[in-house]
């Protein structure tokens, strides 16, 4: 038992870090798979994506283009608080880098005008070294007056501090390399907190004042616009984007000034920037606007993963291995639908959380159970190997015949072999006499057990008739054999009672006392056949009477009836 509960709990601990190395994988699988099947939620009417490879003079050029579109608010994703001169003069010929020089500087001065356009930060987890810049004047909030468990920053991607300075509004985003599931509104970032560049742009397209942000009870206000509820985290989940919007590039975006570019929230974006960034700041923004984000309640999701786990321990608890298999399947494929049918409605389930509660009671329940089945087998099979020839154990073992013959009484016949004092004495003598009889009775017919039934003794016993032939013609040919002796066979035709004793198989037999009265007969390789069976026997064995065998009248076989 304690070698079983210590690679149980080997078991435990992997499972355990497989869930969690592997558990947001398998939620991310599952949340990109299912948004096949679910009706398109997003909706880009009021947003514009732009995206290229921007120069120095293109950026300058979308400036003027950008300040032109009127009522309209400008995400700028590419970090460009990260471009400095000296970044595009290391590969140009001398003569054109006054001409950069210039383009930097324009670049520089129209970015600083430009009321339109947010510049996005990019925020990450770690600290790249210990001269991050400042950012608590940008903050809404402390982080602690939230009352919200905000997700920790720590580091700005900002190189061009000159630049930095001379652009008064700024946003803030999550450096994300792939389309995130949940998305913060604020972010903690050494003690303050930054709203979501999402946050920021609206805040400015309905031309309101920064106090009109407020956090109360989890929820999100801007003015009397928007009101979002948020997760306990300040984060929000956002939909798939199931299809991609339209992306302009320099060259086939809207001319400055036209309807397309007016009372928009314009998203721009550089090749380096991966695109799900874009999308996600795209889905962020129209989920602020519409309160179009997905459900999602961690508490509830466990509390459901708990109940299921109760649940299906008390199925398998119940059901053999096959059936517990069967339902196990069943479960996750039917969790599988549910979790996709929640997703379609809106409401996200962390689909690993549920998969590890049902497969922790299926693997618990059913390695102890296979496991003691294994050394129950492992028993069973010693036990038989010990009374049944071992051809026929995988026989015993797969009809439960072992199982069956125990605990009851059975009709059968038994043959007492029984020898001289101090047979028992010799084990590498009684070891070959034992086998010699089992096999040489297996030859015959394979109903049959063989065991030790006393210090002087082995009993094989019959358990069909018909083979009753067959079982004499095994006791003659045993007589016969002179590597087995001196013995005496005692037949018995009676009803035998078989128990498990201390491990081993021991029988009781209601007609042992013929054999007890026949151990002080001379050896003499007799069959004994008692007088009450042989009108039984009479059509199989020619028999002949013992004499001197006292009160009881015995006969002898003689041999096999040819004409039986």
């Amino acid at each position: 038992m304690k070698r079983l509960n210590v690679i149980f709990g080997i078991i435990l601990v992997l499972f355990i870090f497989a869930y969690f190395r592997y558990s947001d994988g398998i939620n991310r699988g599952f949340y990109f798979k299912y948004k096949e099947f679910i009706p398109e939620k997003l909706s880009f009417e009021k947003i514009v994506f732009i995206e290229d490879n921007f120069s120095l003079g293109d950026y300058s050029a979308l400036f003027e283009a950008i300040s032109g579109a009127e009522g309209s608010v400008a995400l700028l994703m590419p970090q460009v608080f990260n471009i400095r001169v000296g970044d595009y003069l290391e590969n140009i010929e001398p003569a054109d880098i006054k001409k950069t020089q210039e383009e930097y500087r324009e670049f520089s001065i129209k970015l600083a005008e430009a009321r339109n356009i947010l510049p996005v930060v990019f925020l990450s987890g770690e600290s790249m070294n210990n001269n991050d810049i400042d950012l608590s004047s940008s903050a809404y909030f402390k982080s602690k007056e939230t009352g919200l468990k905000l997700p920790v920053y720590s580091h700005a991607r900002v190189k061009s501090r000159r630049l930095w300075m001379s652009v008064p509004d700024k946003g803030f985003y999550p450096d994300y390399s792939s389309y995130p599931r949940e998305v913060p509104l604020f972010m903690d970032y050494k003690g303050s907190a930054l709203a979501n560049a999402a946050v920021e742009a609206l805040r400015r397209y309905y031309k309101l004042p920064k106090s009109s942000v407020k956090i109360t009870e989890r929820r999100v206000e801007i003015g009397n616009i928007i009101k979002q509820q948020m997760l306990p985290g300040g984060t929000v989940m956002l939909y798939p984007v199931k299809s991609a919007p339209v992306i302009y590039t320099m060259k086939d975006m809207p001319p400055s000034g036209s309807p397309e570019l007016r009372d928009k929230i314009i998203i721009i974006s550089s090749t380096n920037v991966p695109r799900d960034a874009m999308l996600s700041m795209g889905a962020c923004l129209f989920g602020i606007m519409e309160s179009a984000f997905l459900k999602h309640n961690r508490a509830a999701n466990y509390l459901a993963a708990l109940l299921c786990c109760l649940l299906f321990l008390v199925f398998y608890l119940r059901l053999k291995p096959l059936y517990g298999a069967v339902l196990f399947v069943l479960s996750l494929v039917s969790a599988l639908i549910i979790c996709a049918l929640l997703f379609s409605a809106g409401i996200y389930t962390e689909f690993a959380v549920i998969m590890a509660a049902l497969t922790a009671p299926f693997t618990g329940v059913y390695y102890y159970r296979l496991a003691f089945m294994a050394a129950e087998n492992k028993r069973r099979r010693e036990a038989l190997l010990r009374i049944v020839h071992p051809d026929e154990v995988g026989r015993y073992m797969k009809n439960s015949l072992d199982i069956k013959m125990k605990n009851t009484w059975i009709k059968a016949v038994a043959a007492y072999f029984i020898f001289e004092p101090g047979f028992a004495g010799n084990p590498e003598n009684l070891k070959i006499v034992f086998e010699t009889i089992r096999d040489i009775v297996y030859n015959k017919t394979k109903d049959f057990i063989i065991t030790l039934s006393g210090t002087e003794e082995i009993a094989v016993i019959l358990l069909t008739e018909k083979e009753t032939r067959r079982f004499f013609e095994a006791l003659i040919e045993i007589r016969e054999n002179s590597g087995v002796g001196p013995f005496n066979v005692v037949l018995s035709s009676s009803e035998i009672y078989m128990h498990d004793f201390n491990g081993a198989v021991v029988f009781g037999d209601r007609n042992h006392g013929l054999a007890a009265e026949c151990a002080l007969m001379d050896k003499k390789r007799y069959i004994i056949v008692p007088e009450k069976d042989i009108q039984k026997y009479m059509g199989i064995i020619k028999f002949q009477k013992i004499t001197g065998a006292g009160k009881t009248n015995l006969y002898n076989t003689a041999g096999i009836r040819e004409d039986a």
